[in-house]
């Protein structure tokens, strides 16, 4: 049998915490909270088999795509001679998973002097969840603020401000109107989609506002091949 903890506490045993269940899916046994993190975003990246022939492909294949999900902190995987089926040299997996620090949040205050001789503070927030929508999106959110002058040069008093932010969703999984095959590859295949808007002003100058947008695809196919 493969038994998941989907949200295990080193400093803790594996007894049920408030909010877990136990669930039995596909042959699977996995103990946890199934609104904090989706079973079946777990399950995707798990290659042992009950009652199948251990493979150490099957294995790191599991390890790495785990680990390449963004919200885990730590990924055991150990295996225990089996009391259940009374066959010798049946062993049972247990998936330890501990989960990183789901939100971040980020300030930076600096004071910029440029070559040019523009000079003046500068502000940036940024904003980030790990599990955005609990199947391990990756939501990130920045925003930034700037004023500048030119001082010296006989220009004193040209002012420069810009604003602007943007925000981006980071999903591990291909986004395709089809059904794909789950593929075989140590790293986890992600779609990524961004919004930003960016506003410079030089006063009595000019005026740009900037819109982009992406939508693409992130996947290692191996260490030396990477699509994008």
């Amino acid at each position: 049998k493969v038994v998941i903890y989907a949200n295990y506490h080193l400093n803790r045993d594996t007894v049920l915490k408030k909010h877990d269940e136990k669930l039995q899916i596909n042959g699977y046994t996995f103990i946890g909270n199934p609104h904090l993190l989706r079973p079946n975003v777990v399950l995707r990246c798990i290659f042992l088999k009950p009652d199948e022939t251990y493979q150490v492909t099957a294995y790191r294949l599991t390890q790495n795509r785990l680990m390449n999900l963004g919200v885990y902190k730590f990924v055991n995987i150990r295996f225990q001679e089996s009391d259940s089926t009374g066959k010798q040299g049946t062993q049972d997996a247990y998936i330890y998973l501990t989960l990183m620090q789901r939100k971040m949040l980020r300030a930076e205050i600096r004071a910029v002097t440029e070559s040019n001789n523009y000079t003046g503070p500068q502000l940036n927030l940024s904003f980030r969840n790990r599990n955005f929508l609990h199947g391990a999106e990756l939501f990130t959110a920045n925003a930034h603020g700037s004023f500048e002058t030119l001082l010296g040069n006989g220009y004193s008093g040209l002012s420069t401000y810009e604003i602007g932010g943007d925000v981006s969703l980071e999903v591990p999984r291909f986004m395709v109107p089809f059904q794909l095959t789950n593929i075989s590859s140590l790293y986890t295949p992600k779609t990524k989609i961004s919004l930003g808007y960016d506003l410079t002003n030089r006063l009595d100058y000019f005026l740009i506002n900037d819109f982009h947008a992406k939508f693409g695809y992130d996947w290692q196919e191996d260490i030396k091949r990477r699509h994008e």
